[in-house]
């Protein structure tokens, strides 16, 4: 049975590495463009996993997944963007990231990073969108809270 620990072992033992280095290389190298971008997704998508079994990522990989996760059309939208590179700015070796636990909708980071309870805002219904404090939440209140009233006023609505 392979064990988190075990798996980062052969991640560090040079296993992330290569898989990184062989999709950065389809990247360039692809003269086709669905290709491109399928290598482009699967980095994203290994930085995921050594961050998820805290496994070691070099300098040069994190600095490209931050520069793909900001440019390059990777399907990363929105709060799952801001949650993406708050775990690269956070990510400790060693350490595994939990990309399942709530993040901050405004600036992606998890009580992980924060070390606190993330607040849950109290005017959707749904339980939506947390925020890691009321800055975040003013901050991005203007582009919420069309979603988070529509959501409220569809929820008292009378279905006759």
């Amino acid at each position: 049975q392979l064990t988190l620990e075990r798996l980062r072992q052969k991640l560090d033992a040079g296993l992330g590495s290569k898989l990184i280095r062989r999709y950065r290389r389809l990247e360039h190298t692809s003269s086709n463009q669905w290709e491109k971008h399928a290598a482009r997704y699967t980095v994203i998508l290994l930085g995921a996993l050594l961050m998820g079994t805290g496994a070691r990522i070099k300098d040069g990989d994190l600095q490209h997944l931050r520069q793909l996760t900001l440019f390059a059309n990777t399907g990363l939208h929105g709060p799952a963007k801001k949650q993406f590179l708050a775990a690269l700015d956070n990510y400790q070796p060693g350490t595994p990231r939990n990309f399942m636990e709530a993040s901050c909708y405004n600036c992606g980071k998890t009580c992980q990073d924060t070390e606190k309870a993330l607040l849950r805002c109290a005017e959707c219904t749904d339980g939506f969108a947390w925020f890691c404090d009321e800055d975040c939440h003013q901050n991005l209140w203007t582009t919420h809270e069309p979603n988070c009233c529509a959501a409220r006023r569809n929820s008292r609505m009378l279905d006759i």
